[in-house]
């Protein structure tokens, strides 16, 4: 009888470990996915939420006037919308710095302890109660000079430069106030004086620490917060100057689309080289803010325009071609990420581990080898610098699209059908908002399925959303104030001068 040759189950064995490893990672990917996508759409209703309120309420103008809006006058009109937007900053903005200051331990005399948010509102409105009157009085000064402006010169809408101007203020004041409260009162914050200073931790200040910042610091925030607004107020440029464009086909409008996508994508790429350039890696925070500023305001123009033509089926086939050339744009950037990582450590065959593989991030940590080698770690640095900024870009970019299609719609609902405004197309007849909700609900389909098909080709490829968790609440309020500017910008820009 034939003796059956019996093989040797360890290669099988392996197989299987193999094909579970990579099930539970392929598990392991999809659950990221749902859980990253999840947080966006969650982020980005709040923040459509909130912008809609803040266009039903600028489509109210003066709440003091008894007139209805399309009856009162332009300058009770201006006014009233200037204050509706420095209310929502002054709300929104504080509410960043709440969030900032929530999780922190202070340090008292005996303990320490978190401190809830009415103690943190507390805290931050006594210091800023003065300042944030003489803010008030000089936004409300400047408020009244631009609303008598002639006729001939509403056209250069110095409401929307102003009012972003006062944000700026707002915006200056509060943080710089947070954070001086983080350095003096927090656990964190006086630990990172003691390193700044050298100093141990029983020897006492020399001098006994100020109350309020000073003027210095004030400048300092002041400078490091005008990359956000400069961003806003590019954007906000454009906006301006394309709403003097007609868009009479369809070749006219795919040149707008370009163009409006080239400018988005070089305002993102100064922004990512102005970080790149600082000698210390950003906050997830500012990265985000930075790129998302950009992606908010063009794309809601473009959609604005989008959902104002005039022919429904020009209006969908240009949504479904915009979703396609953004879901390839997408990942051709996240492949050229990956690239030129992979082209930085080429000379350090040691160092490639660093990159994520199969959706597992793997640590940026330094090896015995590596530690005596400065050149390896400055360039598992950059590499680091370099996907931190790809994945603030994209999770930027992801926040912007969804609230992009709010706003857009949110404009034409509350400002659309009001004589105040002239948004062109039938953006004013109100028997084609059904129409538009359906167009917008489409975009929203094919961009939830885009990113569900986007999210995990770029988890698998390194692209580490993660890294945004701890800032979770404080991005979503960051968000929600980049909303409030981009219907402020629109309303201005789309306002009648008459």
């Amino acid at each position: 009888m034939a003796r059956h040759k019996v093989r040797p189950l360890v290669p099988w064995t392996a197989r299987t470990r193999r094909y579970l490893g990579s099930q539970v990672a392929s598990h392991r990917i999809l659950w990221r996915s749902s859980r990253t996508l999840q947080k966006v759409l969650r982020n980005s209703l709040l923040s459509c939420s909130c912008s809609w309120l803040f266009a039903f309420c600028i489509a109210r103008g003066d709440v003091f006037s008894s007139l209805e809006p399309d009856q009162q006058s332009y300058e009770a009109f201006v006014m009233g919308k200037l204050m509706w937007f420095w209310v929502f900053c002054w709300v929104f903005t504080l509410a960043e710095c709440v969030a900032k200051l929530l999780p922190e331990p202070f340090a008292t005399q005996s303990t320490q302890a978190t401190l809830s948010v009415v103690q943190i509102l507390v805290k931050l409105a006594r210091p800023i109660l003065l300042p944030s009157i003489g803010v008030l009085l000089v936004s409300i000064a400047g408020s009244l000079g631009i609303a008598w402006l002639s006729p001939s010169d509403r056209k250069y809408k110095a409401d929307v430069y102003w009012g972003m101007l006062g944000y700026h203020f707002i915006l200056t004041v509060t943080d710089a106030h947070t954070r001086h409260i983080f350095r003096l009162q927090t656990v964190s914050g006086q630990a990172k004086e003691r390193r700044r200073s050298r100093q141990p931790r029983s020897v006492p200040p020399v001098s006994r620490p100020r109350r309020s910042p000073s003027s210095t610091q004030f400048f300092r925030v002041f400078l490091q917060n005008s990359a956000l607004v400069a961003s806003a107020a590019l954007a906000g440029a454009y906006v301006h100057v394309m709403s003097f464009v007609r868009l009479r086909n369809r070749w006219e409008l795919a040149t707008f689309a370009i163009c409006s996508q080239s400018l988005k994508l070089a305002v993102q790429g100064l922004a990512k080289m102005y970080l790149s350039k600082r000698r210390r890696t950003p906050s997830m925070r500012s990265m985000a803010l930075i790129i998302a500023v950009p992606t908010i305001l063009v794309d809601t123009q473009l959609r604005t325009v989008l959902l104002c033509l005039d022919s429904n089926a020009l209006t969908l086939v240009s949504s479904v071609l915009l979703a396609v050339a953004k879901i390839v744009l997408r990942l051709a950037r996240t492949l050229i990420a990956r690239r030129q990582a992979q082209q930085i450590l080429a000379p350090y065959p040691s160092a490639v581990s660093v990159l994520p593989q199969g959706g597992v991030d793997a640590p940026l940590t330094r090896s015995p080898s590596s530690v005596s080698s400065s050149p390896q770690v400055q360039a598992i640095a950059r590499v680091q610098k370099l996907m931190a900024l790809h994945a603030a870009e994209v999770y930027a970019d992801m926040h912007g699209e969804y609230i992009a299609m709010g706003c857009s719609y949110g404009i034409l609902l509350f400002l659309g059908s009001s004589r105040r405004f002239q948004l062109g197309g039938s953006a004013s007849m109100s028997t084609t908002h059904h129409i538009q909700l359906a167009t917008v609900g489409l975009q929203v389909g094919l961009e939830v399925v885009g990113d569900f098909v986007a999210i995990p080709l770029e988890l698998h490829m390194g692209v580490n959303f993660e890294s945004f968790d701890k800032d979770d609440v404080f991005l979503a309020l960051l968000i929600v104030l980049i909303a409030v500017v981009n219907i402020h910008i629109a309303s201005g820009i789309y306002l009648r001068p008459h």
